[in-house]
C-alpha cells in the first residue's frame, strides 16, 4: 500500500501534514536524515542553501518529539524538552513558523525567543510551559544566567548555521548553554560547510556523530544563473537602476557590505521612484518583521540588506539576486546566492564587478566552481526597446480596445482628438505616462579595460567599451567623471559646507533640494570636499534656484549657496583647499538625473572598518 507513497518513512504520521503543506516528495537532504542506521544518533547536516534543511531536523526530531510527556509546570521557569539554537532572529523565527505547521498533529507548544525583543514577552511565553524553545544565543544564555529556562530536561538540542553562530563570536554563549544541558542529550548540527572550528565543537558536543549530505553544498545550483557586470564603483546604483528597470516586477534582493549601506541605497533608490526597504541589525524587531513581512508578501519588490541580516531568509519568490557589494568570501557568495533559486525555482544572481575585484571575482567563481557570465549592464536603448515590446504586447490578443471604457473616458478620447493626429495623441499620452519605468534608465560609461580578464570582455566577446560607445549613450573618455562643468545642460554652484562641517551626498542632496525649491531630478552632480561642495543644477531650473537658494535660511544660517566662479575669482570668494575641485575630490555622488560621480566618504570608510565580530552582528 505504500509502493507510490513518498512519505512512507516519514515518522510520527507526519506524511499527511507534507501533502497538506503542498509538498511531493522529499528532498534528497530530507530523505538522507531518515535512513535507519541514523535513528538515535547525532547528525551533522550539510547541504545546499534552499535543499529544505529546516524541514530535515524537524523530521530528526519527529520521533522523539511524538514520544515525548507534555512538558510539566514549573513555576514561571520554561523547562523545555527540545532546543533549537540559531544565529539570528529571522532565522529563528523561520524555524518557529516551520516546525509550527509540520508539529501542528503533535500538538507541540513552541516559543521564539530573540534578541531585540522586550524581555517580558519571553517570560510572559515560559508561563504557557514550551515543550521547544527556539532562540538566538545571546537571549538563551541570559535567560540561563536568569534562572528563566531551565534546561535539565532538554532530550534534544539543535545548532543551525553553527559556522554562521561561530563567525558572528558566539562560542562562549554556545558553551554556557550546552553546559547545563543533559549528558545524555542527543546534539545535531546544521552548517553549510564543516570547517575545523566547527568540528572542534562539534567533537565536544557531539557522540559518535554522522554526517548527512544531501544536495552537494560545494556544487552549484543549476537552477541559478550567475552574471557579472563590470561596473565602477560610483556607477553602481545607476546600474542596479538599469537592471530593475530591464526586467521590472522581479522581488529582488540586494547585498551590501554595512548597515550604513543599506539606508543609503534604499534612499537613493526610493529618490529614484522604487519601493526599496532597508533591512539590517540597526532596525528594532518589530520593523524587521514588518520589513521582512511586507517583502515576503509581495507589498516590497526591492530589499537591501547585509549578509547577517538576511542569513537564512526562506523567501520563496525572490528571483534576482544582486551583490551590490562583493561577497567577503566563496562561503558568502553561496549563501547569498542561495537566497534565489529555491525548491527548484529559477532564480539569478547578479555580481557587481569593480575594475579592482576583477580577480576577486574570478577566484569566487573558481572557488564554487560557478561559471559566471560576463555581461554589460543593460544600456538605455535596450531598456527603452523592451519597454516598448512589453507595452506592444500588454495589447495583444485584445479584440476590442475600449470595451471596458465609460462614457466619461469615450468623450475625453474624443475631445482630445479634436484638431489633432490620433498618432500625435498617442505620442503625447506615452510620453506621460513613461513606459520605461519609474524613471529614465541611466547612461553608464563602460570602466576602462586593465588587461586580459574573464569579466573585461561581454559574453559576446565584444569590449564593453565598445559597447558603451555604441550604445548611443555620451563618450566622456577618460574625463573626471565628477566633473561636469563643461556641460550645456548644468550650472554649477558653490555651496560653503563640506565634510569636516558633517555633509554626505544625502544631505546634501536634501539641502539643496530644500533652499532651491527644486526637485531631486533637477540636480546633477554633487561633489563634497573638507570644506565646501560643488552642485550641479539643470540649466532650466538654475536662475530660479539661484534666487531661492540666496534667500537668508534660518534653519542652516551659515550655509552660503551662490553660483561657481571662474578660475580667476574662485580664490577670492572661496579658497582652495588640498582636494577641492581641479584636485582630487573627496567625496562626489549623483542625483536623480543619473549624472555620474564617485563615493568615497569617510563615513563608508568607518563603516568597513569593523572588527569581524563588531560587524557580523548587523
Amino acid at each position: 500500500m505504500y509502493q507510490d507513497d513518498p512519505f512512507k518513512n516519514v515518522p510520527a504520521d507526519l506524511g499527511p501534514t507534507l501533502t497538506k503543506r503542498g509538498f511531493e516528495s522529499l528532498t534528497s537532504c530530507q530523505q538522507a536524515v531518515l535512513a535507519a542506521d541514523l535513528r538515535g544518533r547525532d547528525i551533522r547536516i550539510s547541504s545546499q542553501t534552499g535543499s529544505g534543511k529546516t524541514v530535515a531536523i524537524g523530521l530528526v526530531l519527529a520521533e522523539d518529539m511524538a514520544a515525548a510527556e507534555p512538558t510539566k509546570p514549573s513555576g514561571n521557569t520554561a523547562r523545555p524538552q527540545f532546543l533549537l539554537i540559531a544565529p539570528t532572529r529571522e532565522l529563528a523565527a523561520q524555524l518557529g513558523q516551520e516546525l509550527t505547521w509540520l508539529y501542528a498533529t503533535l500538538r507541540k507548544r513552541i516559543t521564539v525567543v530573540t534578541g531585540g525583543t522586550n524581555i517580558g514577552l519571553d517570560l510572559r511565553a515560559f508561563r504557557r510551559f514550551p515543550d521547544i524553545v527556539i532562540g538566538t544565543p545571546g537571549r538563551l544564555f541570559d535567560h540561563v544566567k536568569r534562572g528563566t529556562i531551565d534546561l535539565s530536561s532538554v532530550r534534544a538540542v539543535v545548532l543551525d548555521e553553527a559556522d554562521e553562530m561561530l563567525d558572528m563570536g558566539f562560542r562562549d554563549e554556545l558553551e554556557g548553554i550546552l553546559k547545563t544541558t543533559p549528558e545524555e542529550r542527543r546534539t545535531h548540527m546544521v552548517s553549510a560547510t564543516f570547517a575545523r572550528e566547527v568540528l572542534n565543537l562539534a567533537g565536544r558536543y557531539q557522540k559518535c556523530a554522522v554526517l548527512v549530505e544531501g544536495e552537494n553544498p560545494k556544487q552549484a545550483n543549476t537552477d541559478i544563473t550567475h552574471i557579472a557586470h563590470e561596473l565602477r564603483m560610483s556607477d553602481r546604483v545607476n546600474g542596479l537602476i538599469n537592471i530593475l528597470l530591464a526586467e521590472p516586477g522581479q522581488r529582488t534582493l540586494v547585498f551590501v557590505r554595512t548597515r550604513l549601506a543599506t539606508t543609503d541605497v534604499a534612499t537613493q533608490l526610493t529618490a529614484a521612484g522604487f519601493k526599496a526597504f532597508p533591512l539590517s541589525g540597526d532596525m528594532g524587531q518589530r520593523e524587521r518583521t514588518a520589513t521582512l513581512d511586507a517583502f515576503r508578501q509581495g507589498q516590497v519588490q526591492l530589499l537591501i540588506a547585509t549578509d547577517v541580516a538576511a542569513r537564512g531568509l526562506d523567501i520563496q519568490a525572490v528571483t534576482r539576486i544582486v551583490h551590490f557589494d562583493l561577497p567577503e568570501n566563496p562561503e558568502a557568495f553561496t549563501h547569498r546566492s542561495g537566497r534565489t533559486g529555491r525548491a527548484g525555482a529559477k532564480g539569478t544572481s547578479i555580481l557587481f564587478v569593480p575594475p579592482s575585484g576583477r580577480r576577486k571575482a574570478d577566484f569566487l567563481g573558481r572557488a564554487t566552481k560557478i561559471k559566471i557570465q560576463a555581461r554589460p549592464v543593460p544600456t538605455a536603448s535596450e531598456i527603452r526597446d523592451a519597454a516598448e515590446v512589453r507595452f506592444q504586447e500588454s495589447f495583444d490578443g485584445l479584440e476590442e480596445l475600449a470595451k471596458d471604457a465609460n462614457e466619461r473616458t469615450l468623450k475625453l478620447a474624443e475631445s482630445l482628438l479634436e484638431g489633432r493626429s490620433a498618432q500625435d495623441v498617442v505620442a503625447e499620452l506615452l510620453g506621460r505616462i513613461n513606459i520605461t519605468g519609474t524613471c529614465d534608465p541611466k547612461n553608464i560609461q563602460a570602466p576602462r579595460q586593465g588587461g586580459a580578464n574573464r569579466f573585461g570582455r561581454n559574453a559576446s566577446g565584444r569590449d564593453n567599451d565598445s559597447r558603451a560607445r555604441n550604445s548611443g549613450g555620451p563618450n566622456r573618455g577618460n574625463s573626471n567623471r565628477g566633473d561636469h562643468r563643461g556641460s550645456n545642460d548644468y550650472t554649477a554652484f558653490q555651496v560653503t559646507w563640506g565634510a569636516q562641517q558633517g555633509a554626505d551626498p544625502r544631505r546634501m542632496l536634501a539641502l539643496v533640494c530644500r533652499r532651491g525649491d527644486v526637485r531631486s531630478n533637477s540636480i546633477g552632480a554633487i561633489r563634497i570636499n573638507d570644506h565646501g561642495s560643488i552642485v550641479e543644477v539643470r540649466k532650466e531650473d538654475a536662475q530660479s534656484f539661484e534666487t531661492s537658494a540666496s534667500r537668508p535660511d534660518s534653519r542652516d544660517p551659515r550655509i552660503k549657496i551662490r553660483p561657481w566662479l571662474e578660475t580667476s575669482e574662485r580664490g577670492k570668494q572661496f579658497p582652495r583647499k588640498p582636494g577641492f575641485p581641479g584636485q582630487s575630490d573627496k567625496k562626489s555622488f549623483h542625483g536623480q538625473s543619473g549624472r555620474k560621480s564617485s563615493f568615497r566618504g569617510h563615513s563608508e570608510k568607518k563603516s568597513n572598518f569593523r572588527g569581524k565580530r563588531h560587524s557580523a552582528r548587523s
